[in-house]
């Protein structure tokens, strides 16, 4: 999957809007902390503000995670980028909204942040949309962990609601709706661990 570089999305929105902090800006509303079996997920929800006729537009919103705690043979590991991952990735989020790197998401790679000398990647087909990253798999884990889901009730969202094979073939344009769907599940104690790298679940 092409990789978007945040600097360029950045660059993008000042060329666009102007300098940060007078033609557009953001605020950190939240951090959550989620934990699974020993590995903590930190979310970040974030405002996006864009001046359009000198007006500061309603606030964009992001929701974004990363991995704080992972575990590793030789034990926990900490992460002390994951809070500016988070809001990096929540940013990239609320951008989407405003069609920053549309042609990416919807797969059409013909921009300079393209990577043009290696092949072309399997989501070129606009029938084939990219899917979710590793981060947002992680944080949709976590969502499902907080709200107790157990497979079948993941089962029920991801390929009765969407039609999805599974959760790691989510694309990219339904997630933040698959997201909305766990949380929507009102929570029930959990009955089983849930594993994020199970397959196919």
């Amino acid at each position: 999957m092409t990789d978007i570089r945040p600097q360029w999305r950045y660059e993008v929105l000042t060329e666009v809007f102007g300098i940060c902090g007078i033609g557009w800006k953001y605020e950190v509303k939240d951090f959550d902390i989620q934990e699974h079996q020993g590995e903590k997920v930190v979310i970040a929800t974030i405002a996006l503000y864009i001046k359009v006729d000198g007006q500061w537009s309603e606030p964009i919103p992001g929701v974004g995670g990363a991995l704080l705690v992972a575990k590793e043979t030789s034990g926990l590991r900490l992460n002390d980028e994951a809070y500016k991952m988070a809001v990096t990735d929540a940013l990239s989020v609320a951008s989407k909204m405003i069609g920053v790197a549309a042609d990416i998401y919807r797969g059409v790679d013909t921009s300079k942040y393209g990577n043009t000398s290696a092949p072309a990647p399997s989501h070129s087909d606009p029938s084939q949309p990219a899917i979710i990253s590793a981060n947002q798999l992680k944080l949709l884990m976590a969502t499902a962990s907080e709200r107790g889901l157990t497979e079948d009730h993941q089962k029920a969202i991801v390929s009765g609601q969407f039609g999805f094979a599974s959760r790691k073939h989510i694309t990219i344009d339904k997630f933040d709706q698959v997201l909305s769907a766990y949380k929507s599940v009102q929570s029930v104690p959990a009955t089983v661990e849930i594993d994020p790298e199970d397959i196919p679940y």
